[in-house]
């Protein structure tokens, strides 16, 4: 009797200590181990519809991603992650995961990578930050349409859009907008080379003038910041990809000018001129120029290379001035049918300026609105 007992207590103790290995790792890849736990998902990649150019960058990378470790109460235990990424402690990135331990489909932990928000993107230098940038749209798909001068480019990881751009081939110029959860993290007008990135509650933290960071971000870098993150300038290159546009309009204060945005503005004039007829003089150092339609003139401008300077009109068919730039400045001012200004655009920036300051609506209403009779005169109108 003694003898089984032993024999039963000797079975016993190997039962629960002889067997206590860690089990083995499944051959499913969303299966994770807690002592060293490892995602890894599969997602198909986001299509396009065929009517636009749609190319992948390069090889998808994993989507696998380290994890901190499991909690003490969860050792030892194997689970399944539940959906795609997640953002398990609201800093606004999605790279934790969802884990269900029971195979009951409901998630039972929520555990974050120990990849930390702050190294998404390296502040190092200009050529760091994008190098983190690009990495971020490594693998994405990318589309592009080009209705009339400007192209739109959008690509997505996963279904979401990580990179969205628009560039005027006329203009020279454009904007890059990156995106993580579909919140901007950057934004770039690759034409000057001006790098602005946000944090997550989107204020501007660092900036960047090729090559160098901007050490003491001045009030004017801030306002120019947020108006790049505040501006339609994404959801007008994401409409342009939807059958239906979702981008804003604004009515026409003088009937003949789509003020909606820089690239309306640009459009608008261009039709204005187009097809007149081009007569140049030259007098004491200045060039001169005026443009018809029939017999309506409908632009006018003065130029002096020298002082590298000029002005530039755009007239409506009644005559009345519905838009004057310096040529020197890029300013350029839309005006209403009773000579009030409506809107100003950079011409050498590529946008619209939402603040006007009174200052500027003065002179352009005293002074810029009445200059193009010196220029009449030179052709004897």
């Amino acid at each position: 009797m003694k003898f089984v007992k032993v024999l039963s207590v000797g079975l016993v103790a190997f039962a629960l200590f002889g067997c206590n290995q860690t089990s083995a790792v499944s051959n499913d890849d969303n299966v994770i181990e807690s002592t060293e736990p490892t995602i890894s998902q599969d997602q198909d990649q986001d299509s396009d519809s065929a009517s636009e150019t749609t190319t992948t960058k390069a090889n998808k990378p994993s989507n696998s991603i380290k994890i901190a470790a499991a909690k003490n109460n969860k050792k030892n235990k194997t689970g399944k992650q539940i959906g795609p990424r997640f953002d398990c402690n609201g800093d606004g990135i999605s790279n934790g995961a969802r884990i269900d331990y029971d195979g009951d489909g409901i998630p039972d932990d929520c555990i974050e990578s120990d990849e930390k928000t702050k190294s998404v993107i390296d502040e190092t230098s200009y050529d760091t930050a994008l190098k983190s940038l690009n990495s971020i749209t490594k693998g994405c798909q990318e589309s592009k349409k080009t209705p009339q001068a400007t192209d739109y480019y959008i690509c997505k990881l996963d279904g979401k859009i990580v990179k969205a751009s628009e560039y005027n081939s006329e203009a020279g110029a454009g904007l890059d907008f990156w995106f993580i959860d579909n919140r901007v993290i950057a934004v770039q007008r690759p034409h000057s080379q001006e790098l602005f990135l946000y944090d997550k509650n989107g204020k501007l933290k660092s900036k960047f003038n090729y090559p160098k960071k901007v050490r003491n971000i001045s009030n004017q870098d801030r306002k120019d910041g947020e108006y790049l993150y505040n501006r339609d300038g994404y959801e007008r290159i994401v409409s342009a990809f939807n059958h239906k546009s979702s981008a804003k309009t604004t009515t026409s204060k003088n009937g003949i000018i789509d003020e909606t945005s820089f690239q309306t503005i640009s459009k608008s004039l261009d039709s204005i001129t187009k097809g007149c007829q081009k007569t140049e003089k030259t007098q004491n150092g200045n060039n001169y120029e005026i443009c018809k339609q029939g017999n309506s003139i409908v632009n006018a401008s003065e130029y002096n290379a020298e002082v590298g300077a000029g002005l530039a009109y755009w007239f409506s068919p009644n005559g009345k001035v519905v838009a004057a730039r310096y040529l020197a400045s890029g300013d350029l001012y839309v005006f209403n049918s009773n000579g009030k200004v409506t809107s100003k655009i950079d011409v050498y920036e590529s946008k619209k300026i939402n603040n006007i300051s009174a200052e500027d609506r003065k002179q352009a209403e005293q002074n810029l609105y009445v200059n193009y009779k010196d220029i009449f005169k030179v052709f004897n109108l």
